[in-house]
This record gives structure tokens, C-alpha cells and sequence, in this order.
């Protein structure tokens, strides 16, 4: 019939390396956090835990992604705690 079927996909966010250090000199390091989504679906993304004062975080982080469809992208993006956007 041509319909896609909608699917619930689980991603695993394993970890970062050498991460810019956005608290800067004074403020110690980073505090980065991982969120996961399919561009264009603002439902289906989650986060991953804030990892504090790290560069090369460790998340191991499996998180599940509703409303998959083969063809779908997704998108990565690394955030420092102590800025913006919050999830």
C-alpha cells in the first residue's frame, strides 16, 4: 500500500573525544551532554546524562528514538551544561 511504517529505533550514544573546553580557563572543563533526534521530528530525540568536568566523555548511553522511518537522519549534538539549549 505504499505506507511507511513508523518505528521505535534504540541508538546508543557511546562516547566523545577531545571535546572543546566551553567552561573556559577559569571555570574548570566541560559538562557534556549528548542529544540524539531525527531532524524534522521534534519528538523523537533524547538525551544522554550530563558527564561533569570531562573532554572525553564516557555516556554508554541507549536511549529509544519513536517515529523512525527507513530513509530517517539523525543528528548529534554535543552541549555544555552550563549553556544553552536545555534539553
Amino acid at each position: 500500500d505504499g505506507m511507511q511504517v513508523e518505528q521505535a529505533m534504540a541508538v546508543t550514544v557511546m562516547n566523545a573525544r577531545g571535546l572543546y573546553n566551553a567552561d573556559g580557563i577559569l571555570a574548570g572543563k566541560s559538562d557534556p551532554y549528548c542529544i540524539c533526534s531525527i531532524p524534522g521530528k521534534p519528538h523523537a530525540k533524547f538525551t544522554t546524562p550530563t558527564i561533569n568536568n570531562r573532554q572525553d566523555p564516557d555516556w554508554d548511553h541507549t536511549g529509544e528514538l519513536v517515529g523512525f522511518q527507513l530513509g530517517d537522519s539523525l543528528e548529534f549534538e554535543v552541549w555544555d551544561s552550563d549553556t544553552f539549549p536545555k534539553p
